[in-house]
């Protein structure tokens, strides 16, 4: 849930060669003889053919000059370009604002898919288990039926796209009491997705999800790792601010968010040994339920009463904030070589302010509402989206 309440100097030339001067040839020394003294008559010296002057000589060209680099601001890196060709953030979701992009994410250089539904860092193939973890978006709630929740989708797709045996009753389920499937495994597939759960508990005591779903003895398998993760830190912000905490406060907390995310991905991609035959991890970044341009008005969304966030929310600096833990995720991406799904971009224009055509991502007026009353879940047709987000990044 994303509350966007938004020289080397140039090669130098290779000291090109400094062409010569034209130069006539070099005239051979040509001796005068000298006759004896007598009665000779002296003899008669011819002059010698004149010489033609030479054309106008060329120029020596002057050596290069190197141009400075650009200045480099201190305290500040340069910004480095996206690759040339594909497609970038901006360009992908221009249409979102005005003024551009509100999450700089084209800064960090992803690989972005044709697509545009987010990176494509890996060439995902030959996969023999897949793991979910992740918050209630994953596991899936009530009331949208769980043959709908996104994970169940997926799953059905993965099994036939990889040969997988598929998942069973108990695993598509949840146990309301808990927050947690009713089984963790089941055929090729795990989950430890859990309602409510927020960034600290992918790598941290006492759930460390990522972990406990990949137990050493299931690692020799190639794998696939699917999860969604960091809503519930934004929205726990935003209550935060709205009973007082300082926008300082919340800078440490999303710094620490950020962390845990990014701990977390590293602790699976970066030692071949922890999973030796391969690990894939597709993430998504979050969305924003309201779809408002400026004022991030949590009290759009009717059931605002039922999560304690029926008080409109204005802060410039919380947007600020929020953008900026977008723009880590991408960061992480990239530097993992992992890959993530523009959730938060594909969700603009679904939410409660769908239907207004002033609003910064309307989608005409067959736009489809893609939560649920609570304002935060996902609606069949929001794990629709998400289900049809995550595979088109795993195949392609």
């Amino acid at each position: 849930m994303l509350l966007l309440l938004s020289c080397s100097a140039p090669e130098g030339e290779s000291g090109a060669a400094l062409p010569e001067a034209d130069r006539g040839p070099d005239e051979p020394f040509q001796p005068v003889s000298v006759p004896e003294t007598g009665d000779e008559p002296d003899p008669v010296v011819t002059p010698p053919d004149p010489v033609e002057p030479d054309p106008d000589p060329v120029e020596p060209e002057p050596d290069p000059v190197e141009p400075e680099p650009d200045p480099i601001e201190p305290d500040k890196p340069p910004v480095t370009k996206p690759p040339a060709g594909g497609p970038t953030a901006a360009s992908c979701f221009a249409d979102q604002s005005p003024a551009g992009q509100l999450v700089d994410y084209d800064q960090h250089a992803p690989t972005l898919g044709e697509h545009c539904m987010g990176t494509n860092h890996q060439d995902i193939t030959g996969v023999e288990r897949v793991v979910f973890v992740g918050d209630s978006i994953t596991v899936g709630t009530p009331p949208t039926e769980s043959t709908a929740w996104y994970r169940n989708v997926m799953a059905d797709q993965l099994a036939a796209s990889f040969g997988l045996e598929p998942p069973d009753w108990n695993w598509q389920n949840v146990d309301i009491f808990g927050g947690k499937a009713l089984a963790q495994n089941a055929g090729d597939f795990s989950t430890c997705a859990k309602w409510g759960a927020r960034t600290d508990d992918l790598f941290k005591e006492p759930h460390k999800q990522i972990v406990t779903c990949n137990p050493p003895e299931l690692r020799e398998k190639k794998t696939l790792i699917v999860l969604t993760m960091g809503g519930n830190d934004v929205f726990k912000w935003a209550q935060s601010l709205v009973e007082g905490a300082s926008m300082d406060d919340l800078w440490t907390k999303a710094e620490l968010a950020v962390a845990d995310m990014e701990e977390a991905i590293h602790w699976a991609v970066d030692d071949p040994a922890t999973f030796p035959n391969g690990v894939y991890v597709v993430f998504a970044n979050t969305y924003e339920f309201t779809d408002v341009d400026s004022g991030n008005d949590l009290a759009t969304c009717p059931g605002a009463d039922l999560i304690g966030m029926h008080t409109a929310l204005v802060d410039p600096e919380f947007s600020a904030m929020a953008g900026w833990m977008m723009s880590e995720y991408m960061r992480i991406a990239v530097e993992t070589g992992t890959d993530m799904a523009f959730m938060g971009e594909h969700f603009c224009g679904h939410g409660y302010m769908y239907n207004q055509p002033g609003g910064r991502c309307y989608r005409g007026p067959n736009a489809e509402l893609w939560l649920d009353f609570t304002c935060m879940h996902p609606s069949a047709a929001g794990h629709a989206g998400i289900a049809e987000l995550f595979l088109t990044v795993i195949d392609n």
